[in-house]
């Protein structure tokens, strides 16, 4: 019975579902549940998603757990951080919101660069001039789309526009701003210099306000299509990757944070905005207030692995696929028989900026096996993240200890072959989406019911198992590190790279 119980909600805005988690005030959870939505790629390149969708989701969820509702004392979002919806001065949604991984805007973050300068923009923002970011998504919307770009009053993310239909609210928070290449990370504000650079009215941006602050309460209009509470407080939130980090207890300095799923990136905290002076690294706000994070990411993680079970098998049995083959994978000793795998699907985002690379199999012979495809896409991921960490260490960032979280913790040999790769301990929370709980827990602090963080995210995810290296397969991937940046580096060049891109026209 949750009657006489002080609650918290959490929701977060995924790249495929939304996670809902409900928790007491003391950090006991009381109720989980999620629902997915549907993506759109109308073009090479371009990733789409409805934001209507989003909220007839969250609204359904909410519907579901309707007897915990009037006992929710605040509610927070998180979110995707650089997926762009324009929306009217009523908050209406113009068209498809662009997802954080679409890549139409390549031209417009060419544009930025010549227009404000690469290393100016990064010594700002804490971002490299990348497609990834929402800035140059906006710019492109403005080129391509001008009576779009004329009828939006506000450029929002996914929670923001949520925000919005629960509050009436126009708000976004410093977590998601810093992923804009528009935010100065070091004065959480929007970037001037910046915006008058590159002709792009400060106007259109929302307020921006720290994550756990409370943004506006829950209208009657959003009350009646939810079974929220009227007038129920809302905090700002903020974007997965850092409320997925406050989730797992990830959010003192020298923390680090891997997160394994569809995508993949690799974090530390820092008490102060100290941005990579090789521009390899991004720097963004964490939701916790004093706290930033730096590190980088990868595009296609987990997709990889997505792509080859597509591949070989049908849709009846898809989830079985990917347990199978992972299983065989863990039989194959490490280097996979000389097999390499680049895992830039998409391109490559941190730590070298190549967003036109490809992916590739290197030693491919008629002696490997499926399995020793499996094992050597794990493997590529890890050595990727791997060169994330060598340009952390070399920017004096790197963190001391690493929890791990996302999809990849239901594979513990992907963890395995991680912890090997970095010579690393991995600790590894038993929390159910971490993303959503984060965003409970901001509201929690913005109510003022979270008094001592540290302790009751301590008490949350005190159950923790770890993987440790093994010296036998660290030296073996040590040596075919060198072999793995060698063979990037070779596929980086602009005459190959020009050849692939006239073959597949």
């Amino acid at each position: 019975m949750t009657v006489n119980r002080n609650l918290l909600l959490g929701l977060d805005i995924g790249t495929g579902s939304c996670k809902l988690q409900i928790i007491d005030t003391a950090g006991e959870h009381v109720k989980s549940d999620s629902a997915t939505y549907p993506t759109y790629y109308p073009r090479a390149q371009w990733v789409e998603q409805d934001p209507r969708s989003w909220w007839n989701t969250v609204a359904q969820l909410l519907r579901r757990c309707k007897s915990s509702l009037r006992n929710v004392e605040c509610l927070a979002l998180s979110s995707q951080m650089e997926t762009v919806v324009p929306v009217d001065e009523n908050g209406k949604a113009l068209g498809r919101a662009i997802l954080w991984s679409d890549q139409r805007s390549q031209t417009e973050s060419k544009i930025i660069e010549k227009k404000v300068g690469e290393r100016l923009a990064h010594r700002i923002t804490g971002c490299r001039t990348d497609p990834m970011h929402s800035g140059p998504k906006m710019l492109w919307i403005k080129k391509n789309q001008a009576k779009r770009f004329q009828k939006t009053f506000k450029f929002l993310t996914p929670k923001d526009f949520l925000n919005h239909q629960l509050t009436g609210e126009f708000v976004a928070d410093y977590s998601t701003a810093s992923s804009s290449l528009l935010f100065d990370v070091a004065r959480k504000t929007w970037s001037k210099e910046i915006l008058t650079r590159i002709e792009l009215p400060l106007e259109k941006l929302p307020d921006v306000r720290p994550s756990s602050s409370i943004v506006g309460e829950v209208t009657d209009k959003a009350a009646k299509l939810t079974g929220l509470r009227s007038g129920t407080p809302v905090a700002a939130g903020g974007g997965d990757t850092p409320c997925t980090a406050l989730g797992c207890g990830v959010f003192e300095p020298n923390q680090g944070l891997i997160y394994l799923g569809s995508s993949a990136s690799l974090y530390s905290m820092i008490p102060k905005s100290v941005t990579d002076p090789r521009m390899r690294l991004i720097t963004r706000c964490h939701v916790v207030d004093g706290i930033w994070t730096v590190g980088g990411g990868m595009t296609t993680a987990g997709s990889c692995i997505t792509w080859l079970r597509d591949l070989i098998s049908n849709a009846n049995r898809r989830e079985e696929t990917v347990n199978q083959l992972l299983k065989e994978a863990s039989r194959i000793e490490p280097g996979s028989n000389g097999l390499l795998f680049i895992p830039n699907m998409m391109g490559e985002r941190n730590p070298h900026y190549h967003p036109n690379s490809t992916g590739a199999f290197l030693g491919l012979t008629l002696s490997h096996t499926q399995s020793h495809i499996a094992n050597a896409i794990l493997e590529g991921i890890g050595m990727q993240l791997n060169s994330i960490l060598e340009a952390m260490k070399e920017a004096h960032v790197a963190p001391p200890t690493l929890t791990a979280t996302g999809g990849g913790m239901n594979y513990p040999h992907w963890l395995q072959i991680i912890s090997d790769i970095f010579r690393t301990k991995l600790a590894i929370p038993t929390v159910v989406s971490p993303e959503a709980l984060g965003a409970a827990l901001l509201a929690g602090i913005g109510i003022g019911k979270i008094k001592d963080l540290r302790k009751l995210t301590h008490r949350i995810i005190d159950n923790r198992k770890f993987v440790t290296p093994r010296e036998h397969a660290s030296s073996i991937y040590e040596e075919m590190a060198q072999t793995y940046n060698a063979a990037l580096k070779g596929l980086q060049l602009d005459e190959l790279r020009s050849s692939i891109r006239f073959l597949s026209k």
